[in-house]
């Protein structure tokens, strides 16, 4: 994905040297498409979160995947996940109540952070 520059405030007050601008905690955005397989599920059942991940058009492998699941503005949980197969990556949970749910899919590999916000409903 193609990054911008935005300033807020004045511009001069802005360093006109960007080559020397060091930036430790960058993340490389690449062509990384995150996708639920499943966005309805049963309160008080087993929910299978999977998602299926491309880098480039390709299955993501050997990536570590994690779900945070949170309902409106209560707690958020996070759950690991494990590679099924190439691209799939899966986590097992339970939802206590109805209603609509968060889910942002975490990917991380040495080269990437990617980060994906979807809605689930819960029945």
């Amino acid at each position: 994905m193609p990054k911008k520059d935005i300033v807020v405030g004045t511009p001069s007050d802005q360093p006109q040297n960007h080559a020397e601008e060091h930036h430790g905690d960058e993340h490389h955005h690449a062509d990384v498409m995150i996708m639920l397989h499943e966005k309805q599920f049963s309160v008080n059942k087993e929910a299978h979160l999977v998602a299926h991940i491309t880098h480039d058009g390709k299955p993501l492998t050997k990536a570590k995947v994690h779900f945070e699941v949170w309902q409106g503005n209560g707690k958020h949980e996070f759950i690991e996940a494990s590679e099924k197969q190439a691209g799939q990556y899966e986590a097992v949970t339970s939802f206590q109540e109805k209603g609509t749910y968060s889910v942002k899919t975490h990917v991380e590999t040495e080269q990437l952070h990617e980060h994906q916000v979807e809605q689930i409903t819960v029945h």
